[in-house]
């Protein structure tokens, strides 16, 4: 499967691009966290979303975002670039 992003980190520094783990679509699509009773895939441990190329594990911070959870939800374990810059800048990323 090809690869479809580089790193984990819920707040990564701007110049890392060592050591990061290479995640394909189908790992990401495995971190969906708690999911919704319509949703068919399982639930897991961690709450991962990709921007970016990169991917964030918003597991923490899922109950602290100003959206709700509901929306991370709807966008966990995918690529959520085109729904994060629908919404956000690229420094909220930094700031949280």
């Amino acid at each position: 499967q090809a690869s479809c992003c580089s790193v984990i980190a819920s707040h990564p520094p701007p110049n890392l691009h060592t050591n990061m783990k290479t995640f394909t679509k189908a790992e990401l699509a495995t971190h969906v966290g708690s999911r919704f009773a319509e949703d068919d895939r399982p639930s897991s441990d961690k709450m991962m979303i990709a921007i970016d190329g990169y991917v964030y594990d918003v597991t923490s911070f899922s109950k602290l975002h100003p959206g709700g959870l509901a929306v991370l939800r709807m966008v966990a374990g995918e690529d959520a670039t085109k729904q994060f810059y629908g919404l956000h800048t690229k420094d909220v990323l930094t700031k949280y």
